[in-house]
């Protein structure tokens, strides 16, 4: 063999030795294997057990815990909730770091900030289960239920809860201030649910595929519990609906030229073809994630590639002495 041919083998078999992109994510060997959308409701519904009996665990509250999750996550669960300050979804269902993609707005709602968030949990991270829940005694929900004036940007944010209301007031006409409000909190629920279903392809494509589970629930601020909903009573039809309006749903293509081509607006008129701009490319909530990166060659394989390459360069240089 010749001392060129020699040294190439050489150097083949050396690079065989190296790490592949194929192993390029140190996260994979770590995640947990994805419960199915009923484990997760179990593993939810047991932790509320166990924090309505005072005997909650506190499972992987731990630095060791916090120190697994610092390069990765993968929640179990995507939870929309109200904000208030006695209903985190950590400690009511007695979960840890890590467990609980956690959306959190007064009164529940969604607006466009919050259905990206629960884009996120469901399709991006891929939880088999979203949980929509409100509580007892919604401060959101009985300042609209009794007309109360709130200031700044909350009646913007409250705006839904309004469609809520009237659902409670068509149910009881002739209810209570409590009974309305607390019907009112129920038929939010649903109307957030209904939200998702409606307006959020990524989620309502998960859903439909079976591979998330989305469903409502509503904590209780005296006893600790949750009593649990289901799916919206509706899902069927609100997604069947969603599906054959969808053309209508993502027809926000601007206007065409004579030319056919898309016509420019405002700043855009002069801007040419060029490339978004990287800081606003990743806040693109439906831009496919990067690919990771390789690793870096394992040293192990470095050290038999330079012996190698070493042993190569002796046995050529002899060959070529001779």
């Amino acid at each position: 063999m010749a001392p060129k041919q020699f040294l190439n083998a050489m150097t083949l078999a050396a690079l065989l030795l190296l790490p592949t992109a194929a192993h390029a994510d140190p996260d994979a060997a770590k995640a947990p294997a994805t419960p199915s959308p009923e484990e997760a409701n179990s593993t939810l519904v047991a932790g509320n057990e166990r924090f309505v009996q005072s005997a909650a665990t506190h499972p992987r509250q731990s630095t060791k815990r916090a120190s697994e999750t610092a390069t990765g996550e993968h929640p179990f669960v995507t939870v929309l909730s109200c904000s208030d300050s006695r209903v985190p979804p950590e400690l009511l269902f007695d979960q840890g770091l890590g467990d609980v993609f956690s959306v959190r707005v007064p009164g529940n709602v969604v607006n466009g900030d919050e259905l990206a968030s629960v884009e996120y949990g469901v399709d991006h991270l891929g939880t088999p289960l979203l949980v929509v829940m409100g509580h007892t005694r919604c401060g959101a929900v009985t300042a609209i239920a009794k007309h109360a004036v709130v200031p700044g940007h909350l009646p913007a944010l409250f705006a839904k809860i309004g469609t809520a209301v009237e659902a409670a007031h068509a149910k009881l006409p002739h209810g209570s201030d409590g009974e309305i409000v607390a019907e009112a909190v129920r038929a939010n629920v649903f109307e957030s649910m209904a939200t998702v279903l409606r307006e959020s392809d990524l989620v309502r494509e998960r859903i439909d595929s079976g591979k998330t589970r989305m469903i409502g629930g509503i904590y209780d601020l005296t006893t600790g519990g949750v009593t649990w909903l289901g799916p919206h009573p509706d899902q069927k039809q609100l997604i069947a609906k969603a599906r054959t309006s969808e053309p209508a749903a993502h027809g926000h293509d601007p206007p065409k030229d004579e030319h056919g081509e898309a016509a420019k607006h405002g700043d855009d008129a002069g801007a040419g073809h060029d490339p978004p701009d990287e800081a606003h490319a990743a806040t693109d909530a439906h831009a496919p994630a990067p690919l990771p990166l390789p690793l870096p060659p394992n040293p192990i394989s470095f050290a038999v590639l330079a012996l190698i390459c070493t042993f190569g360069g002796g046995i050529s240089g002899r060959l070529s002495a001779k």
